[in-house]
Parts: structure tokens; sequence; C-alpha cells
């Protein structure tokens, strides 16, 4: 499924594509026609988890690897927790 999304008023495609290696990517903020790419394999929280991750990437290129990897998971977690699904 491919559409676009904002992130801090820029426009991204988003991409759901069988990927190797990876679970998710973010294209450079400065790419041209930038995408995020999530593997299309991917349901439930750990979906949610890597959405959310890539998004962060995109809204802030330059914030280590470390701190985006647990606050997905935070927030992936939490709202799971609160009921979130995909419909």
């Amino acid at each position: 499924m491919s559409m676009k999304v904002r992130v801090l008023g820029k426009l991204w495609g988003f991409v759901r594509k069988r990927m190797e290696h990876v679970d998710g990517q973010c294209d450079n903020p400065t790419t041209p026609n930038k995408c995020i790419y999530v593997d299309s394999r991917l349901t439930g929280e750990r979906e949610l988890e890597v959405i959310i991750h890539e998004l962060r990437h995109a809204g802030d290129w330059h914030r280590a690897e470390e701190a985006v990897d647990e606050e997905s998971r935070d927030l992936a977690r939490t709202l799971w927790r609160l009921g979130y699904r995909k419909q």
C-alpha cells in the first residue's frame, strides 16, 4: 500500500512492501520523493512499533537510534495496552 503522510509539515510516501533484513526504513529527509517503508508482513504491536519508529526518524532524522528504539517501543506498548488496533 502506498499513500502520503505528513510529518512536521513535510510530505513523505508511506509504502508497505516485503523487506529483507529490516522491518522498516526511512529515507533521508533531503531525498526527493522521500518515503517511509514498512515490511508488509508485520502485524500487531510490532507493526505499530515499526511505524512509530520510522515516523520518529522522519520527524527528527539526527536523533540517536537507541533513543528512537526505546521511545517507539514504549509508545507502541502503551497504545496497544490502551486498545489501539488496526482496522
